[in-house]
């Protein structure tokens, strides 16, 4: 499973130079895969689990529901967290010059060849 996720993420990277890291992660956080340079891709895992918790708990607050997509963009880089389904994450780190749009697209398409692996 890994070794294909892999290969996955390493497309993911070529076509876009401005994403830095990309990690597939288990629904509880666990690192299943990543690239990039990365120290402790389970602590990264972790704190992905628990931004996409944070984020849930706002949304339910608000009356909406099911959060699909977490784009953080700062002075120095960008976050984007999407749902692989009900089965785990894919997560990126970016330079803060990437097309929101083009990313959004590219883990999208990500995302529907990752599901294959769970």
């Amino acid at each position: 499973m890994s070794e294909g996720i892999e290969n996955l993420l390493k497309e993911l990277h070529d076509s876009c130079p401005e994403i830095l890291v990309s990690m597939v992660t288990s629904k509880d956080g666990l690192a299943i895969s990543h690239r990039g340079n990365i120290s402790d891709p389970d602590l990264f895992g972790a704190y992905f689990a628990e931004l996409q918790r944070l984020c849930e708990q706002v949304i339910n607050e608000v009356d909406y529901r099911n959060v699909k997509e977490i784009f953080v963009r700062s002075d120095s880089g960008c976050v984007c967290l999407l749902p692989i389904e009900d089965k785990g994450y894919l997560a990126c780190m970016s330079t803060p010059q990437i097309n929101s749009t083009k990313l959004q697209l590219l883990t999208l398409k990500t995302i529907n060849r990752v599901i294959r692996y769970f």
